[in-house]
């Protein structure tokens, strides 16, 4: 990916150079492309390059010497011959311009200077590889100076490149003296001469030396912040957290008894629920059995009506009735589903109804039951008497409805079919028509095309020329202002300094005369305070800096005696260990030298009893020496042992490594060769085609040059033959088709052809013209140059001697203007320094007031917290003594209620099943073998009657429906295709990522898997693991650039996509991730994007999970990650405020209207791009933060 990037970019410059430089666009696009061949052309391109080039140069100077680039990088790279632009300019001139000479002087005169020079310090690479090494110049230990002294003027003083050994003396001791000046002192004897030679103790102890300074002072501080803080809050954290443990207890114990009692509630619920429904059915059936008691006498009544009814139906109205029955079919069905619908809505909230008002209805049941089953038999038998009238009328008006709606559904087809009829003849009609007049209109466009391109092309040429001479007077003008705008930025940076200059003064005198005033106040204040806290503040400081002093003290005694007491056992230890070798060494040979003598002397009377003694002591002395020995070469053995194990592993292990790493390494080697040979194929391609491009067109010029002479003799003889020959053409083919339009279209051409010929003396004319007029202006100016340089020569002497005093007035000028400046400038420094210091010492003594006022303030408000507390707690107490007694008198009532429910729900149900039973024994007896036929029968009608209807329906509709769906479902088939499927584009997103692509291609496929994992996150089901690893590693592999934050936060959205969704979310969480993430919350949370807060949207996700809740809780609560959240948790609270500021100064008064408060939480779950009622991620950042490590349970002091 980086080899195909920078490819692109050199192709990309050389393509730009090759455009900018050496081509006109315009000029081409202006003339035909054998104008681009003239020497014309040659000449402008000349002038064209020259210009540009210039352009080019000062543009790159100006941006050098004024730094537009912050990190200020080199112009020139190392291995370039030359390291001035003026050098550039002086080789380009040499090569390109012909007697011109140092172009530098004449290009001076119009304000075109260059002045940028490449240093060695500009190209010096300050990165540390060796310490020992690379400190020995000296530059790299100055520029260290540079940055922590915030000094810009030692490094021009050093001597570099620094060769010998005297210019690396120098260098380092610029560097210490420096450090000398900011009143530091070196410990050790460390010298230049120690540094350049490389004494590595030395140089390490100089680095740490300066470590501490720069750092120590910053660690102490915060040290003591720190104890001052943990003691002055310590008690009270340790009250308040006794506190909170009893009544978490309290809260606990309270919490599982209200679970317990509420679940125990909740399935005796259901248990009532199920009971009540199991009533509900019986009571439904018995409803229905007896409903059918009730119509079994009018049973055998209306059998017989409706047999005589359909009788005398099926004879009169037969195949007419039944395609109405069809039409109105639909609408019953469409009325019955609504009514079912509502039926069912009824019950439902009779089911609701019920459940609230159970209580009171359970005691009318019985009731209610009892009215309904004597209304339902009293409201039949009237029924039965006004059924019979009600029938006959329906059916009359059912038969004249029936017959008016046919009419008008077979009315509503005849005339939608004659509309069809109608429009597919008027188009077939108009296409007719229209293929007609289509070929002539082609016809008459040929002949038109000719005419008009030959004129387009002359008022194209008249256009071109008054534009190209506007831009010529455009371009004199834009020179001009130029010139102009170049004058007024020198004569505005002038001014601009001086205001500067006045501004800097003006501000110092204002803040001096604040400072006298603010000063004043102070001392008044001072005098007050004071007088009244004297007292106070001597004796509690007294007490406080005596115990302080007493404990420092004991403290540094005991270090002292301790330190004494090593130091001395150390030296003693080691003395003592000498004199004891050396006394055991002379005390064996003196002692061995006086045995001998006394052996000597009783040798010859105590000769057996001598050599027994000797033996017994002499091995004695040897085992002890032999055991000493033994031990220690034990301990030795045991870690050589211990030693060459681990050394012999070390081996394995290195083998293993080094053959791991020579495959890479093999791996690597055949894969950058592979790169490095399809790079140079394409530069070989690209020089290839470059070369048979000039060859061509060198061949082309050859050629040119060699027809042309040939042309200009024929064109005369062409043209003659070429008029007959286009007279004949033009004959042949426009005698069939434009006999009516010979006579115009002859002058036409012959005008046209008049303009050709005119064109081409013209510019024959016009050539030979220029190249007369520029051999007169050479002569003049020639003459001219003469005259010019007499008078040149003449005033030059008398400007010389003008300009040495003028310059000298000016020199004198500048350097009194310069000295009043110093001046001033120390003096103000000197008042600002005298300020400073006063400012300090009253600073000190106001902070000592300030500390000790804030610690009485601390102990009071500590005091005042105590006893609300206590008072708080205290009426807790009772409140939560009052709500226990209460609960529990309400669980007894609950109880005693609950047994009065099971007894009355169980005498219900005995009632309801002795009900139920009698009643079907009464309906068992009732039915008769005749009643069983005919039920059986009327079941199998109904069968019968409903797959018949089916059929007729699906025979009727074959042909106008079926088919026109079937059609259409063909076209939508034919229409879609695999390569616009969503499917598709996942497969081909994945593909492109897992090859080579470039930064656009990536962009454009992570915008549209964010979108799908968004939408439809299931279609990611089976390429989640490699979308998420992919993701983890472009964040990894990312910097700080605009494409790779855009890239960086499309990948972090796709994973929170793929989080969200339960299927996908075990593929996105992966331990070696976390590292990714906490360094990209590092990098990103205090840029103005919404990269931190979708990181933290994706942990508060995953942490809802406790088991990835444990394994982030202990990446995060490692040392490294700590020392990250607390640099994050710093840069996130300035983000914050600099945005309040922000918001303060642009629109004080009209706050933006938001859809979700800073403080809302975002959705858990998907919301496909279309749910809105919790925000996407978090919308503060600060918020976002602080809710992830509540969480996690993670707290940062």
């Amino acid at each position: 990916m980086v080899s195909r990037t920078a490819e692109y970019t050199s192709w990309s410059r050389l393509s730009i150079s090759m455009t900018k430089l050496f081509r006109d666009k315009y000029k081409e696009q202006q003339f035909s492309k054998a104008y681009s061949l003239s020497d014309e052309y040659a000449d402008y391109i000349k002038k064209h390059t020259l210009r540009k080039m210039l352009f080019l140069l000062l543009f790159l100077d100006k941006a050098k010497t004024k730094r537009i680039i912050k990190h200020n990088p080199c112009l020139f790279v190392k291995k370039s011959p030359h390291k001035e632009t003026k050098e550039i300019l002086l080789r380009f001139a040499s090569e390109l311009l012909a007697n011109i000479g140092d172009i530098t002087r004449d290009l001076k005169r119009h304000g075109y200077v260059l002045q940028h020079k490449q240093s060695y310090l500009d190209e010096f690479d300050y990165a540390f590889n060796n310490i020992a090494i690379d400190l020995r110049d000296g530059v790299r230990l100055t520029r260290v100076m540079e940055i922590i002294l915030l000094r810009d003027d030692m490094t021009k003083q050093l001597r570099v490149p620094a060769i010998s050994r005297l210019q690396r003396v120098y260098n380092v001791n610029l560097a210490l003296r420096a450090l000398n000046e900011a009143k530091f002192e070196l410990k050790g004897d460390i010298s230049a001469t120690d540094i350049v030679d490389g004494h590595r103790e030395k140089t390490l102890s100089l680095l740490w030396q300066i470590i501490y300074k720069f750092r120590s002072p910053k660690f102490h501080g915060a040290a003591s912040v720190l104890q001052k803080w943990w003691r002055n809050i310590w008690l009270r954290v340790n009250i308040q957290r006794r506190i909170q443990h009893k009544i978490k207890l309290k809260r606990e114990a309270a919490a599982t008894k209200i679970q317990s009692f509420f679940r125990g509630h909740i399935s005796r619920k259901y248990v009532r629920i199920y009971k009540d429904e199991r009533v509900k059915a019986a009571t439904l059936i018995q409803k229905h059995v007896r409903g059918i008691l009730s119509r079994k006498h009018i049973f055998k009544m209306v059998c017989s009506v409706i047999y005589i009814q359909r009788w005398y139906r099926a004879n009169i109205e037969g195949l007419n009735c039944r395609r109405r029955y069809q039409a109105l079919r639909t609408s019953t069905i469409t009325i019955q589903r609504r009514y079912r619908q509502r039926l069912v809505a009824k019950k439902l909230l009779e089911f609701a109804k019920a459940e609230k008002l159970r209580y009171l209805e359970e005691r009318e049941l019985a009731a209610q039951h009892i009215q309904s089953y004597w209304r339902a038999y009293r409201i039949g038998a009237n029924i039965r008497k006004t059924f019979l009238l009600q029938r006959k009328s329906a059916i009359i008006v059912q038969r004249k409805f029936r017959a008016i709606k046919a009419n008008r559904i077979q009315r509503s087809s005849y005339l939608q079919l004659r509309d069809a009829a109608l429009t597919v003849q008027r188009r077939y009609r108009a296409k007719k028509l229209m293929l007609l007049h289509r070929k002539r209109y082609l016809l008459l466009q040929k002949s038109a095309c000719i005419v008009q391109e030959r004129y387009r092309a002359r008022m194209l040429m008249m256009r071109e020329r008054k534009q190209f001479l506007l831009m010529k007077q455009s371009a004199l003008v834009i020179q001009r202002k130029l010139r102009a705008t170049f004058l007024k930025r020198r004569v505005c940076a002038h001014y601009i300094s001086l205001q500067y200059y006045t501004t800097v003064l003006q501000q110092k005198f204002r803040c001096k005369k604040l400072m006298l005033k603010q000063r004043a106040e102070y001392q008044e204040l001072r005098l007050a305070t004071i007088f009244v806290q004297r007292k106070f503040r001597a004796n509690h400081k007294m007490r406080l800096q005596r115990a302080a002093y007493v404990e420092k003290l004991q403290a540094v005694r005991t270090i002292q005696q301790r330190f004494r007491a090593y130091k001395n056992m150390r030296y003693w230890r080691a003395k003592y260990r000498g004199v004891r070798e050396a006394t055991i060494c002379i005390q064996q040979y003196v002692r061995s030298y006086q045995q001998t003598k006394r052996e000597r002397d009783f040798f010859l009377k105590q000769k057996r009893a001598a050599v027994l003694f000797q033996k017994h002591y002499r091995s004695l002395q040897k085992m002890r020496k032999v055991r000493n020995d033994f031990l220690q070469l034990k301990t030795i053995t045991l870690n050589m042992q211990r030693r060459y194990r681990a050394k012999l592993m070390m081996r394995k292990e290195k083998q293993i490594y080094d053959h791991k790493r020579a495959l890479i390494v093999y791996i690597q080697q055949r894969y950058r060769a592979k790169l490095l040979g399809r790079k140079t194929r394409e530069e070989y391609q690209r020089t290839r085609n470059s070369l048979v491009n000039l060859q061509r067109h060198v061949r082309a010029t050859l050629l040119m040059r060699q027809l042309r002479t040939q042309y200009l003799e024929k064109r005369g003889k062409i043209i003659l033959i070429q008029r007959y020959y286009r007279n004949y053409q033009t004959m042949n083919k426009v005698r069939t088709s434009y006999r009516l339009q010979r006579a115009a279209v002859i002058k036409i051409q012959t005008w046209y052809r008049s303009i050709l010929l005119m064109q081409s003396e013209r510019s024959v004319y016009l050539r030979t013209r220029s190249n007369i007029i520029l051999i007169q202006q050479k002569w003049r100016a020639t003459i001219k140059a003469r005259l010019v340089r007499q008078e040149y020569l003449e005033t030059l002497q008398k400007v010389t001697l003008l300009q040495r005093k003028i310059r000298a007035t000016l020199a004198m000028s500048k350097a009194r203007q310069a000295y009043q400046k110093q001046r001033t400038a120390a003096i103000t420094l000197q008042n600002r320094y005298r300020a400073r210091l006063i400012m300090l010492k009253m600073r000190s003594q106001y902070l000592l007031i300030r500390t000790l006022v804030i610690y009485v303030q601390q102990k009071y408000r500590g005091y005042l917290i105590t006893r609300h507390s206590r008072s708080e707690y205290l009426k807790l107490k009772e409140v939560t003594i009052h709500l226990q007694q209460k609960f529990r008198g309400q669980k007894l009532m609950q109880e005693e209620r609950l047994r009065f429910v099971n007894l009355r729900k169980s005498t219900l149900e005995f009632q309801a099943n002795a009900r139920g039973f009698l009643a079907r024994t009464r309906f068992q007896a009732l039915l008769t073998p005749e009643m069983i036929e005919l039920m059986r029968q009327k079941k199998a009608v109904k069968i019968i009657q409903k797959y018949w209807r089916g059929y007729n329906i699906r025979k009727r509709f074959h042909n106008v429906r079926i088919l026109a769906i079937r059609r259409n479902i063909k076209l939508l088939k034919d229409a879609s295709k695999t390569f616009q499927s969503i499917r598709w584009k996942v497969q081909d997103s994945v593909r492109v990522l897992s090859s080579r692509f470039c930064v656009s291609e990536s962009l454009h496929v992570l915008s549209r898997l964010d979108r799908i994992s968004r939408t439809v996150p299931h279609l990611l089901m089976s390429q989640s693991d490699f979308i998420s690893n992919f993701c983890y590693g472009t964040m990894a592999q990312a910097i700080r650039s605009e494409v790779d934050k855009q890239i960086i936060e499309y990948s972090s959205r796709i994973i929170l996509n793929l989080a969200r969704y339960n299927s996908t979310t075990a593929n996105t969480f992966q331990e070696g991730g976390l590292v990714t993430i906490a360094q990209m919350l590092l990098r990103w949370c205090d840029k103005d994007c919404e990269i931190f807060n979708t990181l933290c949207t994706l942990i508060w996700i995953f942490s809802h999970c406790p088991r990835k809740r444990e394994i982030i809780y202990k990446f995060m609560t490692s040392a490294n990650s700590v020392f990250l959240l607390r640099e994050t948790r710093k840069l996130v609270a300035r983000k914050e405020k600099m945005k309040q500021n922000i918001r303060k100064t642009n629109n004080p008064r009209c706050p933006q209207n938001k859809i979700f408060s800073s403080r809302a939480l975002p959705s858990l779950e998907p919301d496909y791009g279309v749910i809105c009622n919790k925000p996407y991620i978090f919308i503060s950042s600060v918020y976002a933060f602080e809710t992830v490590l509540y969480k996690l349970g993670i707290n940062i002091i």
